[in-house]
């Protein structure tokens, strides 16, 4: 329906799931970091806490989607975190590397040169939220929160929030995604091209 600007993202929800744990997971509205700041800025870090998580896990499913990550088949279609965060990153760093070298085959250096920045980017954004995960782990329990202030709570959402960035357009907000022609992987691009990199290396 958005294809067919049926409706726009303003106007629709994007379901991915429903379990008992979780409820249906929706995608996420354009306020959502303003949403988990204020419940932070109230002392309500397990409601912080919550909208993070589940905010993660949605972008974690569609991004595995639009980026192509391997991740193990499920048949009830439930996927933790864990599972595929770290898969989503992993392959966002390989879709890198492959722009990197597929600009470096073209002559293009400056491509290549920010192929390999965006990759850094991620790789030092991916690293602090390696360190931060267990905040948002749904393993933990509510009284554990009473001794977890904002204070401690804010670094966390800082880092999620500076991952997130690494997989999204600056211009227009939208997700990357891998364009595919003939079941081949041609380009990381955003919606608008602002982010735009070739993966089709030069033939020999």
């Amino acid at each position: 329906m958005r294809s067919a600007s049926l409706v726009s993202s303003k106007t629709s929800l994007a379901f991915h799931s429903w379990t008992i744990d979780t409820g249906p997971l929706v995608e996420s509205n354009v306020e959502i970091w303003r949403e988990i700041r204020d419940s932070l800025a109230k002392g309500k870090v397990e409601s912080a806490a919550a909208a993070l998580r589940q905010h993660l896990e949605y972008v974690s499913r569609f991004l595995a989607d639009q980026l192509g990550a391997s991740v193990v088949f499920h048949a009830d279609g439930n996927y933790e975190l864990g599972e595929l965060l770290p898969n989503v990153i992993g392959r966002l760093k390989e879709l890198y590397g492959k722009a990197a070298d597929a600009a470096q085959s073209w002559g293009n250096i400056e491509l290549r040169d920010a192929a390999a920045r965006s990759k850094e980017a991620l790789s030092r954004a991916s690293g602090a939220q390696n360190v931060e995960q267990w905040a948002v782990n749904k393993a933990v329990h509510y009284n554990e929160w009473a001794n977890f202030g904002k204070k401690d709570f804010g670094p966390v959402v800082d880092s999620f929030a500076e991952l997130l960035a690494c997989v999204s357009c600056d211009v227009c907000g939208s997700w990357l995604h891998v364009s595919f022609s003939k079941g081949t992987a041609e380009a990381l691009r955003c919606d608008c091209s602002a982010v735009n990199f070739n993966l089709k290396p030069k033939s020999k």
